[in-house]
């Protein structure tokens, strides 16, 4: 059995890890990208500047870490979602491709009330 103050202390210890997990998370993520800046990612993918799994794994970022923030554009949030999609399906296979994510830019840079 072990003694209170060790208790004690094992739970402040992991208060303190807590704490720091959760603030390691805010530098990640801090707000809702905007549809510019998920398109800058896109358009970075079609460059060669970011691989398609790079694109993902900064979609999904935020996707797994929704809770830090509101969310406020919905379609800015569906857009995330097509991105989270870029990575491999496969050892050296992928689903999309430019001219889908060329699509993707088109679609929503266009404004939904038209």
């Amino acid at each position: 059995m072990k003694k209170p103050n060790n208790q004690k202390a094992e739970q402040e210890k992991r208060k303190l890890e807590n704490q720091k997990f959760m603030l390691e998370r805010r530098k990640l993520v801090d707000h809702q990208p905007t549809i510019i800046e998920i398109t800058e990612v896109l358009k970075k993918v079609l460059s060669g500047e970011l691989t398609q799994d790079e694109a993902s794994d900064w979609a999904v970022n935020y996707i797994v870490n929704d809770d830090l923030f509101e969310v406020t554009d919905e379609r800015a949030w569906d857009y995330l979602y097509y991105v989270m999609c870029l990575g491999k399906i496969g050892p050296d296979e992928y689903l999309y491709f430019d001219d889908d994510i060329n699509a993707w830019i088109e679609e929503f840079s266009l404004d939904p009330k038209e």
